[in-house]
């Protein structure tokens, strides 16, 4: 259910060892909190009066906990990486520790490794916290190369499993396919502030996923990592039509490259995308669903992905969270 908006909002913001909440004394003047699933990185960006200064150091950890009355829920996990300094504000910018991923450069080789287990060892070697992390799909032999960012090589093999990717509000690595859950409610005429939605193109028709050469002579999965045993073929959809081909190297088997290939072609099935901006509601969580009702147009109404948040507080505006979606 939405939260019940009569009531005060509240946060409470901690910076290093110093922590402050929703009260006359309260040195907030804007907060902006933001997370997507296309973007690695989660920030937190907020202004404060700057007349009693908060002793503050790169790195410190940053906390945000919002809601209404006694209520709250933490929205953003991270560490200070930048501080602005003026004569009447201070302006602080965080991000999470998920950052690291998109930092890290890698050579690695895994052979008889799932996808779940190739991330759980980036994440170590980060010293990331670990939140869901699912097995995903087993290959036979996976490599990683320098050339391309840790997150971007964790990101390549979310696609290919059909999985999420990204940091959670405790800052913990998410590696797991869309669980719609209870989806939170947002209401035409009381809660939705503003609403867009787009349609997208036609889709493909189907996908082919193909392997390497039959070069392996028969050894199949024994054979050295770039060998198949035969040519390998998956496919979704229909075989007719407008078909996408793709080469992934990583399919050595039938099964492996009709798992990628569904998961492939499933991620193209979104025919329809926008955002809505609806009042606070820090329930609404990256990854999870939102429920659209009560619209004017029947076809507007539905539960769909969140794609992205942006909670946003300021003494002019209030409350408020914006949120991007996706559907069938």
């Amino acid at each position: 259910m939405p939260p019940q908006f009569t009531m005060q909002i509240t946060y409470r913001i901690t910076l290093g060892s110093h922590s402050f909440s929703a009260d006359r004394g309260s040195p907030l003047l804007d907060l902006r909190v933001e997370s997507s699933l296309t973007v690695p990185v989660n920030e937190a960006v907020l202004t404060l009066n700057a007349v009693e200064p908060i002793p503050l150091k790169l790195g410190d950890p940053v906390t945000v906990d919002l809601g209404y009355g006694k209520n709250l829920a933490r929205v953003y996990s991270g560490t200070l990486s930048a501080i602005t300094r003026g004569i009447d504000r201070v302006c602080i910018e965080s991000h999470s520790r998920f950052r690291g991923l998109a930092q890290a450069h890698f050579n690695l080789l895994y052979e008889k490794s799932t996808a779940g287990d190739i991330v759980k060892d980036l994440a170590q070697r980060l010293k990331l916290t670990v939140g869901t992390v699912e097995s995903g799909l087993k290959f036979p032999a996976y490599a990683l190369g320098d050339h391309r960012s840790a997150y971007a090589e964790a990101r390549s093999l979310a696609d290919l499993c059909g999985f999420d990717l990204y940091a959670n509000p405790q800052d913990q690595v998410v590696f797991a396919p869309y669980k719609s859950g209870t989806p939170q409610e947002c209401r035409y005429g009381t809660d939705l502030l503003a609403y867009h939605r787009t349609a997208q193109p036609p889709l493909p028709d189907g996908l082919e996923v193909y392997g390497e050469s039959p070069a392996s002579q028969g050894q199949g999965e024994q054979a050295a990592s770039w060998l198949t045993k035969e040519e390998v073929r998956g496919r979704a959809g229909k075989t007719a039509g407008v078909v996408v081909r793709r080469a992934e190297p990583t399919a050595r088997s039938q099964n492996l490259a009709d798992q990628i290939a569904k998961a492939l072609f499933k991620a193209q099935a979104k025919q329809q995308q926008g955002w809505v901006r609806i009042l606070g509601n820090p329930q609404v969580t990256l990854g999870g669903a939102l429920k659209i009702t009560q619209m004017p147009l029947t076809a507007d109404n539905g539960t769909f992905k969140v794609t992205g948040l942006r909670h946003q507080i300021s003494r002019r505006q209030g409350f408020c969270t914006t949120v991007n979606w996706e559907g069938s």
